[in-house]
């Protein structure tokens, strides 16, 4: 069994790997000295601003969060698809690889190898989507599951 040292809970709230922060850093830098501007104006001149009461801040924090609560409904819903996606590839690969085995006859050496070919290639297309759908080159992973030529053909296609 493996045991893991749970991290600290200070350690989490500042982990950057694998945080929204980077990304939108440089706008949150802009809204907090922005804010800052206008209370230190506010503050210093009292009558620079309008007065808003509180009803108008009421009305637009439901209209946002009913806003955000549909998007990330929706948000979720595209995650979940995509796992169903990724899930029926799965199922369809090892399908695939069962007749494979089950078809072709592994009595002679051209049948052993026809399999062996087959299913490195259904494996090298599954990760041969999960790099394209991360934007990653995918040959590192492809290289050892694929024969040469068909290696050479992708590449003399210009395959993405």
């Amino acid at each position: 069994m493996i045991v893991r040292q749970t991290p600290h809970p200070f350690k989490i709230f500042f982990a950057l790997r694998g945080s929204i922060i980077p990304k939108i850093y440089p706008q949150l830098l802009l809204v907090t000295i922005l804010s800052t501007a206008i209370t230190i104006i506010q503050h210093w001149i009292p009558d620079s601003f309008p007065y808003y009461g509180i009803a108008t801040f009421t009305l637009l924090g439901i209209a946002l969060s009913l806003f955000l609560g549909f998007r990330n409904n929706a948000s979720y819903q595209r995650w979940w698809e995509a796992r169903m996606l990724w899930g029926q590839l799965v199922y369809d690969a090892r399908s695939l690889t069962r007749q494979v085995l089950s078809f072709i006859d592994d009595d002679n050496e051209h049948g052993r190898e026809t399999q062996r070919t087959m299913v490195y290639l259904t494996i090298a297309f599954a990760h041969a989507v999960r790099h394209r759908l991360r934007g990653t080159p995918p040959w590192a992973d492809i290289d050892p599951l694929s024969h040469p030529y068909i290696m050479i053909v992708c590449i003399k296609q210009k395959c993405p």
